[in-house]
């Protein structure tokens, strides 16, 4: 199937989390599905795991943070 660019995914999450990425790693396999894992930093300085279905670019999960 075809990928959402990263770019967008990126701008959905801005529009849910403030701040910007730090790093991404994938688009890799995860059981059948491609993923980007991505890392998130806030505007208080708390760093977000946000992993990314890279072909519909739906948030899967959020992690850190707190």
């Amino acid at each position: 199937g075809r990928l959402i660019p990263l770019e967008i995914i990126l701008s959905n999450i801005s529009r849910q989390y403030p701040g910007y990425h730090i790093d991404v790693d994938g688009p890799f396999d995860n059981g059948g599905r491609l993923i980007y894992r991505i890392k998130w930093l806030t505007p208080d300085g708390h760093v977000l795991i946000i992993i990314a279905d890279a072909q519909t670019g739906q948030i899967l999960s959020v992690r850190g943070g707190r």
